[in-house]
């Protein structure tokens, strides 16, 4: 039986690159991915590239959001971290192996309130390093860069850039708390 499961998802390029690339059997139960997917579909929740969301998060500007690498990792915990909240109106780039826990905020534009049409402002986009660990609630704002494998503390706040490697930042708004040893 297994070999033949094996060979389904290998001969299929569509299994192989959500199983196999993505990591999915490594990250997280396959009953929550299903679970995820029903409910996008039963909803009519799209998320553009990033269909596969969990149910609970909402991607805006979807376009102008860029996973980089094979994605292992931040792929899955965009589909088991819930309530995260990524409004990418002037970009936001994730480096790979990035994870996030719930509740998670980045918002990459603010509205022009002296306009009458509250257009976003044009703004820098937020790009986040390899194997950094966004905390539960913690909220990124427009323009902030983050070096790699830093942790954002949960409930941090992080109003400007930690283009650092290693550290951890923490409070609001967020400063360095510590630096990560090799």
């Amino acid at each position: 039986m297994k070999s033949k499961l094996k060979a389904i998802i290998v001969n299929s390029a569509l299994l192989k690159k959500y199983i196999l690339d993505y990591g999915f059997l490594t990250k997280f139960k396959l009953r929550l991915f299903f679970f995820n997917v029903v409910i996008g579909f039963l909803t009519g929740s799209k998320h553009g590239k990033y269909l596969f969301t969990h149910y609970t998060s909402r991607i805006i500007a979807g376009q102008n959001l860029h996973l980089e690498g094979s994605k292992k990792g931040t792929f899955a915990s965009l589909v088991v971290s819930g309530g995260c909240y990524l409004q990418a109106g002037n970009g936001i780039k994730l480096g790979e192996g990035t994870i996030f826990a719930p509740n998670v905020s980045i918002i990459s534009a603010n509205h022009d309130m002296s306009r009458n049409d509250k257009v976003w402002l044009k703004q820098d986009a937020i790009e986040i390093g390899s194997d950094c660990w966004l905390g539960a609630g913690c909220i990124i704002l427009p323009g902030v860069k983050l070096g790699n494998r830093c942790v954002v503390a949960a409930g941090a706040v992080v109003t400007k850039s930690f283009p650092d490697d290693g550290v951890v930042i923490g409070g609001v708004p967020a400063k360095v708390i510590s630096k990560i040893d090799n």
